[in-house]
């Protein structure tokens, strides 16, 4: 119950009132029959703000009321009073400390929300958002970069062992990048390195830099006689009007350097 309140505070703090009320009438389910006094009263508060957020204000007002009638009967008149009054240097200190407290839990979670959890790279969602922010920048060049046999990874030596090459595959393109490069697990097993400032010669080589890093890294420290190659697929923004458009030109040729004998990079087909 004490989480599903973070969630609504947060619905509230980005002015999303209806989300909030889910989440308070969840928690109202889940206090209904137990002794959670310090959640009972947060509740009424939150759903009092949630409703006058929304326009509401005699279901507001109902719920302030209720709240001040449970803080008369859980903590006592005196420190009811206390809990409604912000006025001493202290009070407005714990205020501003959950205040920042939030603000810091809301960039957690938006920083969450913008990335991958198993390699730590940023997300698709995250990736398109960066695609169609970049998409009047005309150097920019796109790599979309698949595990070779990545299936039989799997089947061989577990979908443990899966899981760590994804995580070490996520370090390898994290160290490989430049600081304004994006790289985005897409799906799967299969990456996309977001490249500014380079036309399609540099980031051929580049591709053929990275290919060669993943076939020469100690695979075998994970599983022995693991081997790990990639096979990548290159575009850049010249050769297509839409930045969607040089996303799948560069996955056609990813496609075609597998179709070649994998462990290959492509920029033509």
């Amino acid at each position: 119950a004490g989480l599903i309140l973070q969630l609504a505070e947060y619905h509230l703090l980005r002015d999303d009132a209806d989300q909030a009320l889910l989440r308070l009438r969840e928690v109202e389910e889940l206090t209904s029959t137990t002794a959670a006094d310090e959640l009972v009263l947060r509740a009424r508060k939150l759903l009092s703000q949630a409703y006058a957020s929304k326009g509401d204000y005699e279901k507001a007002y109902k719920h302030l009321s209720d709240y001040d009638g449970l803080a008369e009967k859980f903590k006592g008149a005196k420190v009811a009073q206390k809990l409604r009054a912000i006025t001493t240097t202290w009070e407005l200190r714990v205020a501003e400390a959950e205040k920042e407290m939030l603000r810091l839990r809301n960039a957690e979670l938006e920083n969450i929300s913008h990335h991958d959890y198993l390699t730590g790279l940023a997300n698709r969602w995250y990736l398109q958002q960066e695609m169609e922010a970049k998409s009047h920048q005309t150097q920019m060049s796109l790599m979309i970069i698949d595990i070779d046999y990545f299936k039989l990874i799997n089947d061989r030596y577990s979908h443990a062992t899966g899981d760590e090459v994804l995580r070490h595959c996520g370090s390898l393109l994290r160290d490989f990048c430049p600081t304004d490069a994006v790289a985005a697990r897409f799906g799967g097993e299969e990456f996309v390195i977001l490249l500014p400032d380079t036309d399609l010669q540099d980031t051929r080589a580049q591709a053929e830099q990275l290919r060669h890093r993943f076939e020469t890294y100690h695979w075998s420290d994970l599983a022995k006689e693991l081997k790990v190659t990639v096979s990548i697929g290159i575009a850049h923004r010249s050769e297509e009007t839409k930045m969607e458009a040089v996303l799948q030109l560069a996955d056609t040729r990813l496609y075609h350097a597998k179709r070649s004998g994998r462990n290959k990079v492509a920029s033509t087909l």
